[in-house]
């Protein structure tokens, strides 16, 4: 009885792990639509700021989602070793699934890291300074923050002084 207690969970969970792991490739194909909007928009200048920009957005938003799905096969793999045993091909299959995953996530991280470079390598000396002014104007915005909030709190010690 209990066998069949154990094949049923499994049975039932394998089918919740292939349906959650549909709906992660559903999003994958909208956004790989996406990417392909993206090259398409940039197609004779792959190379550009813009271009890499974009595509790096895509690309995260990808390898977020590789992500989850890789949480999910761990879970499914698990679940099926539990049920089925290491030996099953069920389990077996979602290993290949997870191990494929994996090498995925790895060819997508490297491609975001050659993306990430060339932004680097195309950032003109105007870009470098323009982005360094943006950076420092963050931060002085920031230190004006605390200033007013120390200037505020200063207020309220000097009005608790005078009230005694």
């Amino acid at each position: 009885m209990s066998d069949k207690f154990g094949l049923k969970i499994g049975i039932e969970g394998e089918k919740e792990f292939k349906n959650s792991i549909r709906d992660i490739n559903n999003l994958f194909k909208l956004l790989k639509s996406e990417m392909n909007l993206v090259v398409s928009e940039f197609s004779k200048q792959e190379n550009s700021m813009s271009s890499l920009s974009s595509k790096s957005e895509v690309l995260s938003k990808q390898i977020a989602l590789q992500k989850e799905k890789i949480e999910l096969l761990k879970e499914a793999l698990k679940n099926s070793t539990e049920s089925f045993g290491e030996n099953d091909r069920r389990t077996h299959a979602w290993a290949e699934k997870l191990n494929n995953s994996e090498a995925d996530l790895n060819k997508m991280e490297n491609t975001l890291k050659e993306y990430k470079s060339k932004i680097d390598e195309t950032n003109t000396p105007l870009e470098k300074l323009t982005n360094k002014i943006s950076k420092q104007e963050d931060e002085f915005k920031a230190l004006q923050i605390q200033y007013k909030n120390v200037v505020l709190e200063q207020g309220k010690n000097l009005k608790n002084l005078h009230v005694k």
